[in-house]
């Protein structure tokens, strides 16, 4: 967002300061004895209104970004991507529909910043940002004014995904 203050005197939109950092993974041991079922982690979710469900190939690329994006999403409309009255409809609306563009519920959001946010909200993990460093590299280049890297989704396209 920008530095402008809003309609409240007095109140800034929040600023935020997105680090990439690399997370060392311990080794991983096997689990013995009574503890393994507890140490053994869940499988691959089988739920098909995850956003990275497991029968996608590359399972796991994006997912990290899809998160944030919905962070992001959040703090800049003040809503999460996917709202509705109960749980049941909400998971209907991550499977079935796009968020609505950050742009049409709060038109202060710069147009970059709403193209990298919708970027990590793909539904196709080969279509989000691989990684959380790679996020963090366009976030810095729209920040600096440099030209960010993930680029909007085509007319065509929003028609035919609208159309579905």
């Amino acid at each position: 967002m920008t530095s402008e203050p809003d309609s409240k005197p007095g109140r800034r939109p929040p600023t935020i300061e997105l680090k990439a950092t690399e997370v060392e993974q311990p080794e991983a041991t096997a689990p013995t004895g009574d503890t393994a079922a507890a140490d053994t982690p869940p499988p691959e979710s089988s739920n098909p209104a995850s956003p990275n469900p497991p029968s996608n190939a590359g399972a796991g690329r994006g997912l990290k970004t899809y998160a944030l994006g919905a962070i992001l999403y959040e703090l800049l409309v003040s809503r999460p991507p996917f709202k509705a009255g109960n749980s049941i409809d909400t998971v209907r609306q991550v499977i079935e529909q796009e968020p609505v563009p950050p742009r049409q519920l709060e038109p202060r959001v710069p147009y970059d910043l709403e193209t990298i946010c919708l970027k990590c909200l793909e539904k196709d993990p080969a279509r989000r940002f691989g990684t959380a460093a790679e996020l963090a590299d366009d976030l810095r280049r729209f920040v600096d004014g440099d030209p960010i890297l993930a680029r909007p989704t085509p007319a065509w396209e929003r028609a035919w995904k609208w159309g579905r």
